[in-house]
């Protein structure tokens, strides 16, 4: 399914509806809809900072993998900028993590607590030093400001392979 917005497309790939109807199947339904939920934070902290550093998008695909956002092709920004967006996603993860720490011990409720944990799990994971997650993006562009590209890639591979 693929909407269009002014000049940005919207598209929901049928591996994220497979992958939701699976999560339906197999787990706890409010887990379901932690999980979507905070996930969808998440890449909306990335849009956030695209926002915030005027950014325009072409084109948002939802994925099993998550959301995958294409820029116009002639934005450039600072690697500094690149790599704020990068971590985006994660600083938003940590940000409800902290408030729904806060309403804990308001409210002393336990759909907190998993709200809590899911976000800092989707946080944790996306800190993995892996290139396609979101701190292998935010390293990469951390490296191109003091290496050369050639570099950069052969240092995040060796990066990511250690880590896996």
């Amino acid at each position: 399914m693929t909407l269009i917005v002014g000049s940005s497309r919207y598209k929901i790939d049928f591996t994220f509806v497979l992958t939701v109807i699976l999560m339906l199947l197999l787990c706890h339904e409010e887990t379901v809809i932690l999980s979507l939920g905070s996930s969808l934070l998440h890449e909306m902290g990335h849009l956030l900072f695209m926002y915030i550093f005027r950014q325009k998008v072409e084109s948002v695909t939802l994925g099993c993998y998550g959301m995958r956002i294409e820029r116009c092709h002639h934005s450039t920004l600072s690697y500094k900028k690149e790599a704020i967006i990068a971590l985006g996603g994660i600083i938003i993860n940590f940000i409800v993590a902290i408030l729904g720490i806060l309403y804990y011990y308001l409210r002393c409720n336990t759909f907190a607590i998993r709200l809590v944990a899911v976000n800092i799990v989707i946080g944790l994971f996306n800190m993995l030093p892996i290139e396609v997650l979101d701190m292998g993006r935010a390293l990469r562009y951390i490296f191109l400001s003091f290496y050369d590209e050639s570099f950069t890639y052969r240092l995040l591979g060796i990066i990511s392979a250690l880590t896996v």
